[in-house]
């Protein structure tokens, strides 16, 4: 009896390694990318996140570990090169991986295996489009599609999650478009990277210190900004965490300007939903306390 019971064990533990082997590895890039991975994929796999939370990817530069989980990886989700220009050739070079690429930038695909969606390039060369609850869903969606395509085992899994992930980006959707409705003041941020966001909910962005952090502000832009900030009635200026704040506390000097800080990289949010409230309290925060 005690063998038939040792046999009947081993076999179970044999197919539930099995069943963990046979779950495809997801790698993503950045940690709101991440967030929406584990949303998607709960109860199957956990997805391995690239860059470490609150790591810029406009200037990383890969290391072998890196690499290895990249060749390691059945399915890599990014954004594309304009997020992510460290990744545009190893990309290339990834013929076993499939490749889910959210914002494309030509129609020319590479590499076997490799599946880019075009329907999401329409931002006007805004990358950050996980900052649009629309956006996160379509990301949701189409990263569940290509989960089902590459693990059809699990697709009921796959498509339970995306269901319930929708539910909440909707749910939470509306309450922030109520909370975020009343606040017209004006505000600048520290790089162009909001979009999304401010369109989505109607925001009152008057303008930014640089289109991208990978070319800071030389004395000049922020001479203009000081005059901007004293002439436009802007109530909030943000920084963030990635990057220098004492540039936005040298031009806001002396200006009764509130300060904020904006995180588009969602370092201390646990979920997606978490992240987008996040963000929409900083804003209100710092736009209501100077109403």
């Amino acid at each position: 009896m005690l063998r038939a019971l040792s046999v009947a064990l081993l076999s179970l533990l044999s197919l539930h390694s099995l069943s963990a082997q046979s779950a495809p590895q997801v790698v993503t890039t950045i940690k709101p990318l991440q967030l929406i991975a584990e949303a998607v994929t709960a109860g199957v796999t956990q997805p391995r996140q690239l860059l470490a939370a609150g790591t810029s990817p406009h200037d990383y530069q890969l290391r072998p570990s890196d690499l290895k989980q990249l060749n390691e990886a059945d399915l890599l989700l990014w954004i594309g090169p304009a997020m992510a220009p460290f990744l545009h050739k190893p990309v290339q070079q990834l013929p076993q991986t499939r490749v889910v690429q959210l914002l494309q930038t030509t129609k020319q695909e590479h590499g076997r295996g490799h599946d880019h969606d075009h329907g999401h390039d329409h931002a006007a060369g805004d990358p950050h489009i996980w900052l649009d609850p629309v956006q996160g869903i379509a990301i949701a969606t189409r990263l569940s599609e290509a989960l089902v395509e590459l693990d059809p085992s699990n697709r009921p899994r796959y498509e339970a999650n995306l269901g319930a992930f929708v539910d909440r980006v909707k749910t939470l959707d509306r309450a922030l478009a109520q909370r975020l409705a009343p606040l017209k003041a004006g505000y600048f941020v520290f790089h162009d990277a909001y979009g999304h966001f401010e369109r989505h909910y109607g925001l009152n962005h008057l303008g930014a210190f640089t289109l991208s952090p990978q070319r800071p502000p030389g004395a000049r832009q922020l001479q203009h900004i000081r005059r901007q900030l004293e002439t436009s009635q802007a109530r909030c200026i943000f920084s963030e965490p990635q990057f220098r704040s004492d540039l936005v506390e040298r031009v806001a000097e002396g200006l009764p300007v509130k300060r904020g800080s904006l995180d588009p990289l969602a370092t201390d949010a646990d979920s997606y939903t978490a992240f987008l409230e996040q963000l929409a309290g900083e804003f209100a925060r710092c736009l209501q306390q100077a109403d």
